[in-house]
């Protein structure tokens, strides 16, 4: 329905145009005849060019519409796909044991060092990777962060929330030289979630049970 109006709508729109031209050579041609000064030729003819040029802005910015919509799609069809393959899914239920593990014992994350310590990053890290790579698609405007809400916002607050609170983020920074602007993608990415669906941090026991759904 919504295509039949729009070619409904650009047909009167040239139609409109041919009109004008029309109207522009009669006017030219019959000026003296019907003592028609130049400036009204000058007027219709900008007119027209107004006309011409806010027809080509719409259909300009529908192309990129489309555009803008199909580049979005194919990039959460290659994000689901890396999301629901069977080792993304076995990452996920380690990093989801580990904080599991850390509610029983609250410096298992912390006091880790050497082997432990490398480990622990690895698990956690290879999560938190893929939602910096979200986060800079909604940086760039190729993801709304609709789209991101609607599809990946349960896991984002959750996955952040267990980093940040278990002091992983504050010690992995550290462990990098220059590590301040470390995963700075992804926790804005967390705050716009948070914000577009006014969501208000997890309970402990709510964090407890993300983590049971994990694994």
């Amino acid at each position: 329905m919504k295509k039949k109006f729009l070619e409904y709508k650009n047909h009167i729109i040239s139609g409109i145009i041919i009109f004008f031209v029309f109207l522009l050579i009669s006017v030219y041609l019959w000026q003296n005849f019907f003592l028609i000064d130049s400036n009204f030729i000058v007027a219709i003819g900008t007119f027209l060019l107004v006309i011409v040029a806010y027809s080509q802005l719409e259909k300009i910015a529908k192309q990129n519409e489309i555009q803008t919509k199909q580049n979005e799609a194919q990039i959460v069809f290659h994000l689901e796909e890396e999301w629901n393959n069977e080792i993304f899914s076995n990452k996920r239920k380690k990093c989801a044991r580990l904080f599991r593990n850390w509610f029983d014992n609250k410096k298992l994350i912390k006091d880790s060092n050497d082997r432990k310590w490398a480990k622990i990053q690895e698990k956690i890290e290879g999560i938190l990777d893929f939602y910096e790579k979200i986060a800079g698609f909604v940086e760039d405007g190729s993801l709304s962060i609709s789209t991101v809400y609607n599809l990946y916002s349960y896991y984002i607050q959750g996955y952040w929330e267990l980093a940040e609170k278990s002091g992983f983020i504050e010690k992995d920074r550290k462990s990098h030289e220059g590590g301040g602007d470390l995963y700075i993608l992804t926790q804005n990415l967390y705050l716009k979630i948070l914000k577009e669906g006014a969501l208000k941090e997890f309970s402990e026991d709510g964090l407890k049970k993300f983590c049971e759904e994990e694994i």
